[in-house]
């Protein structure tokens, strides 16, 4: 192989490994910037973070697996970008490069049924529950099947931890009150005894070491 062939193909391949981050930074920033520009016009309202939001994906080729529907990591990703939206539509995100961080501290994903090559779908994200450092949100992949509207495929429970403060500080900063907090469903109140039990379980075992 010529150099220029040896070129070629080392160019081919840092595009295929960087490829999937350059999307994900561009789709990233498209979200953020369309916010941004939106609150010029319309403010945004703080008080949409206790409300449910919808984002708007579709299946395309390059998140299909070998059985030609979403491959289950592109759950997470779209997930992921739903948040975003969440939070640059609540006017958030600035809030995040300013003073608080977020980190998923944990995260559980139940399929129901699997989407497909070009289908549409809408993810509904809402903060459903806090505790002292963590915010408790759940996501449902929802879409029309047979003559349900919006049939859940896929839900998602996912726990975002402050790690530089806490959830009171947070709300009154940011709502300039403490809301109150939502009664936790049976599945949350389960998904937060796992992580807990998960939590002593690993402090037993570092123990014996």
């Amino acid at each position: 192989m010529s150099i220029f062939h040896q070129i070629i193909a080392a160019c081919g391949f840092i595009i295929f490994v960087v490829s999937p981050f350059l999307t994900y930074v561009f789709r990233s920033v498209v979200i953020v910037i369309y916010h941004r520009i939106k609150h010029q016009f319309f403010p945004p309202n703080r008080h949409d973070l206790l409300k449910e939001h919808y984002y708007s994906g579709v299946v395309l080729p390059s998140d299909i697996d070998l059985y030609f529907h979403m491959n289950n990591s592109r759950y997470a990703r779209e997930g992921d970008f739903a948040r975003l939206s969440f939070y640059s539509k609540c006017g958030l995100t600035r809030r995040f490069f300013q003073k608080y961080r977020m980190m998923m501290a944990a995260n559980t994903i139940r399929f129901r049924k699997s989407l497909e090559i070009f289908q549409l779908f809408k993810i509904r994200t809402q903060l459903v529950y806090w505790d002292q450092d963590s915010l408790y949100v759940e996501q449902r992949y929802v879409t029309k099947y047979k003559d349900i509207k919006e049939f859940v495929y896929c839900i998602a429970l996912i726990k975002m931890k402050i790690v530089n403060g806490n959830t009171a500080d947070f709300f009154n900063d940011f709502l300039s009150e403490l809301p109150k907090v939502p009664k936790p469903s049976e599945e949350l109140k389960l998904f937060m005894a796992g992580i807990e039990a998960s939590s002593n379980s690993l402090k037993v075992e570092k123990k014996s070491d």
